[in-house]
C-alpha cells in the first residue's frame, strides 16, 4: 500500500511548534519518533516541520474524539429517555 505525500503543515501549526519551548518540543518529538522518519522524503524535513505536522494531527484526532463523544452522549440520553422511569 503506497502512503500518501504529506502535505506541509499550515502556518498556524507551524508557529506553535516554533513558539514551543525546548522541553515541550522534546516531549512532542518523543511521540512522532518513527512517525517522520521513516521515509526518505520525511528525513528532509526540518524538527520544526514535524512538530507542527504532528501538533495538527492531534488537533484533527481530538476534534474526531469530541465528535464520537458528543454522539455517545446524544445516545446515551436518548437511550435514557426511552427507559421507564
Amino acid at each position: 500500500m503506497l502512503r500518501e505525500k504529506l502535505k506541509p503543515p499550515s502556518e498556524i501549526y507551524f508557529e506553535k511548534a516554533a513558539a514551543l519551548s525546548e522541553s515541550d518540543a522534546e516531549l512532542l518529538n518523543q511521540s512522532v519518533l518513527g512517525r517522520f522518519t521513516r521515509r526518505q522524503e520525511d528525513k528532509a524535513r526540518n524538527l520544526t516541520e514535524i512538530l507542527a505536522l504532528q501538533l495538527e494531527f492531534e488537533d484533527k484526532q481530538l476534534v474526531e474524539w469530541r465528535s464520537r463523544l458528543s454522539e455517545m452522549r446524544q445516545l446515551s440520553k436518548t437511550i435514557g429517555d426511552l427507559q421507564p422511569a
